[in-house]
């Protein structure tokens, strides 16, 4: 049996190459911070039990986390579209290629197609990074907020102390 063979269309295959220098510049202009010395600190259950020194301690290096996982979030949102958009075109290309009696089945067969399995895999690769990302970021800043509330509600308290001792002594 004979094996026929589609050929690429050359203008998909040049716009997916356009998309992908595009997604390089992107990528490359977009902050890519260096992920912090140590593993993300551990919040005790009751932070009221710090002192000044180690809750600040701890609210910067929750801080540097945000920001590094805010940076790769942001990165693999940015991949992600680009590989939705190199998806969309295989299809597109797909359908067009199939000679079929109802759109329905022109898109059953893009859907078989081997490039389109091939874009649609790098797609779902991109989200799963994309929600690791997420994930690890909306993580560090509840952290963070929470630590940023501990801190607001001391510096409130010591507010109050200050302004009560001037009155009584």
């Amino acid at each position: 049996m004979r094996t026929i063979r589609r050929s690429r269309n050359v203008v998909a295959a040049a716009e997916e190459k356009r998309l992908e220098q595009k997604a390089e510049r992107q990528l490359a202009s977009l902050y890519d911070p260096e992920e912090p010395d140590d593993a993300p600190p551990r919040i005790p259950k009751d932070v009221t039990g710090l002192d000044d020194g180690e809750l600040m301690r701890l609210f910067g290096e929750m801080s540097q986390w945000v920001n590094y996982h805010s940076a790769k979030h942001s990165r693999a949102q940015v991949a992600e579209k680009y590989a939705e958009s190199v998806l969309e075109i295989r299809r597109a290309q797909a359908v067009l290629g199939k000679a079929a009696k109802s759109v329905t089945a022109a898109k059953a067969g893009a859907y078989a197609d081997d490039e389109v399995q091939q874009a649609n895999d790098t797609y779902l690769d991109a989200y799963a990074d994309r929600k690791r990302e997420e994930t690890g970021y909306l993580n560090a800043e509840r952290l963070e907020r929470f630590l940023s509330r501990e801190l607001t509600r001391r510096t409130a308290r010591s507010d109050r102390e200050g302004r009560a001792a001037k009155w009584t002594t």
